[in-house]
């Protein structure tokens, strides 16, 4: 029986944070050579360089997560900064239902993990420390008349708690340090950042890929910009926002794919409320600037998942149209669907129109010669 997965990707683009699909794949073998080898060989096509890739997110199973052997320690062989991305978040309590949906933003990266994170424990503690564990059970509580029996439930609820917070700190003990790191990127002040901020930043990073020299240069050139326009125009949220506003459809990201009321409620507001995005600050910063140091480092810690909420938007899609009357369809078809669904920036109408006005496309899209990657390995392993 073959398995259909998705290959997912997120990426710095020239506005800001993007998600997109780059291919799926039929697997046969669901052994982690099997998946390492089709997962790298659907990257080529694609000119993405291996090199390149900074983090590995998937389900916590042996197959994908093993240290010994597993798609993750197949590919840390070859790139061996290459970061295990974790996804372990649960409906449970208030204070965690909350963090969740918080990473679920289209625009949350691993960036905001270290702040939502260290949050998400303050309320934990504050729940032990204050022995509150929310208002119907309180009052349940003081409806029971046995003393020793509310004491057991209050052991038991604050148990529960400290095997919460025992489970995220033991998921972060060894990655606190570079979620901290990383965080400061999610500060639009710049004028708060510190050389020494970048610095503990770019440690993270190949020495060989990054010249400090360089990279203190540029840091300084865009800090001065920033603060050249903040004195211009006081907020330059306006600005930024008309920066990104001008270059893409503010309505229709490909990052919400789903009909998320919540996602639609926050793009149908968005032009009114200038509230600055720190992903989308980086972004109006850089444009026009040659800071190729920095600028790797921004792609960098912005490509690092917070969350598996999109994969599970293209999962849920993939449900949708694989369908009991599409079960015949092939799955190339459907892959073509979600790609132009998801990937694309356009509507129904303007895609329509995009192709009538590229003629090269459409002569592409006849001709049976479309495809120049030549298969390395069978596709199907």
């Amino acid at each position: 029986m073959k398995t259909i997965l998705p290959i997912v990707a997120q990426y710095f683009s020239d506005v800001g944070v993007k998600h997109g699909i780059l291919e799926f794949i039929e697997q046969q073998d669901d052994s982690a050579g099997g998946l390492f080898a089709n997962i790298k060989y659907e990257l080529e096509p694609h000119e993405l360089e291996l090199q390149k890739l900074t983090s590995l997110g998937s389900d916590n199973t042996n197959v994908n997560v093993d240290p010994k052997h597993s798609v993750f320690s197949l590919f840390k062989e070859l790139i061996p900064l290459l970061m295990n991305v974790h996804f372990f978040w649960k409906n449970i309590l208030v204070e965690v239902q909350q963090a969740n949906i918080l990473l679920q933003k289209h625009y949350a990266t691993g960036i905001h993990l270290y702040g939502i994170i260290k949050d998400l424990l303050c309320k934990l503690n504050n729940r032990l420390r204050d022995d509150y564990f929310g208002g119907k059970v309180m009052g349940l509580l003081g409806t029971i008349q046995d003393s020793n029996e509310v004491d057991d439930l209050k052991k038991s609820f604050r148990l529960f708690i400290r095997t919460i917070i025992a489970y995220i700190e033991d998921y972060f003990v060894d990655r606190t340090s570079f979620y901290e790191f990383i965080s400061i990127f999610s500060e639009v002040d710049i004028q708060k950042l510190e050389w020494r901020n970048i610095e503990c930043c770019a440690a993270c990073i190949d020495p060989k890929k990054i010249n400090k020299d360089l990279l203190y240069n540029q840091f300084n050139h865009l800090k001065s910009k920033f603060i050249q326009l903040k004195d211009k125009f006081e907020v330059i949220d306006k600005q930024v926002q008309e920066f990104i506003s001008s270059n893409f459809h503010l309505y229709k990201q490909a990052e919400f794919g789903s009909d998320d009321d919540d996602n639609i409620r926050h793009h149908k507001n968005h032009r009114k409320n200038l509230h600055i995005r720190c992903d989308y600050l980086w972004a109006y910063l850089l444009h026009g600037e040659h800071v190729p140091d920095f600028k790797k480092l921004v792609q960098y810690v912005f490509s690092i998942p917070a969350s598996n909420d999109f994969r599970e938007i293209i999962f849920s899609h993939m449900k949708y149209l694989w369908n009991n009357n599409r079960s015949s369809m092939k799955h190339d078809l459907i892959s073509a669907e979600l790609k132009i669904k998801v990937n694309t920036q356009y509507n129904g109408s303007e895609f329509y129109d995009h192709l009538l006005i590229n003629q090269d496309l459409l002569k592409q899209i006849r001709s049976s010669d479309k495809y120049t990657h030549t298969a390395k390995i069978p596709r199907t392993v």
